[in-house]
């Protein structure tokens, strides 16, 4: 089998331990071990113990990882990649439903995916390179968005629709305001809320991550 960076691997149990071991090396420098996020895991009531079964907090999280840094993003590649994963470790795998799977999507904290996306951000924002700052200054974007979301009644009562739709016939809506990188483009911190009503707008939102702006440091800019 081959690794997309055209090195051969003697077999498919040592492509796929190579492959997760770059794929946490994305989320953390070099100084920092696969414990560590595993500690993050434990931090969430998400310990060892609950790591005994194929769709485990542990085993989820790294399906979906791969899930978005794929090229085919669908569910069921995730379930095929996970199974063939499985098979070349000699470990027990699951049908190719991806109802399951979704299920325990749906379980992960989104407060850890938040932590774990935002320090990724700031890693990438520390250790950006030289050339790719702007007259060597690490310049910080503001940008807001809406979002649709599914239109579940958990949803709608969550985030209801914009009251110029007609009820019934519109999707739960968030507000969303994110500060990110210029030289990467990582997200370094945001915050979202309801579409509308008291305290919703850009500049509410903003307020919540203005923590992020911090008086900056003089530097010679030479023209």
């Amino acid at each position: 089998m081959k690794h997309v960076t055209g090195k051969f691997y003697k077999n498919k149990s040592e492509f796929f331990k190579k492959e997760m071991n770059e794929v946490a090396g994305i989320l953390f420098n070099d100084n920092e071990s696969v414990a560590s996020l595993k500690a993050k895991f434990e931090k969430y009531d998400m310990g060892m113990k609950a790591y005994n079964t194929f769709y485990s907090p542990w085993n989820t999280f790294r399906m979906f990882l791969r899930q978005v840094l794929s090229q085919d993003h669908s569910c069921r590649n995730a379930i095929a990649m996970a199974i063939g994963e499985a098979h070349a470790l000699g470990n027990r795998a699951v049908t190719p439903d991806t109802g399951n799977y979704c299920k325990a999507r749906q379980k992960l904290p989104e407060a850890l995916i938040k932590e774990l996306a935002l320090e990724l951000g700031q890693d990438q924002q520390t250790n950006a390179k030289t050339s790719w700052l702007w007259l060597g200054r690490k310049v910080k974007v503001i940008d807001g968005s809406t979002i649709d979301m599914p239109d579940t009644p958990k949803n709608q009562k969550a985030y209801p629709q914009p009251s110029t739709q007609a009820k019934g016939l519109g999707f739960p809506k968030i507000r969303l305001v994110a500060v990110f990188s210029l030289a990467t483009a990582s997200i370094l911190d945001f915050a979202f809320g309801k579409y509308s009503g008291k305290n919703t707008g850009e500049l509410s939102l903003l307020q919540q991550v203005l923590k992020e702006f911090k008086p900056p440091s003089v530097r010679k800019v030479v023209a």
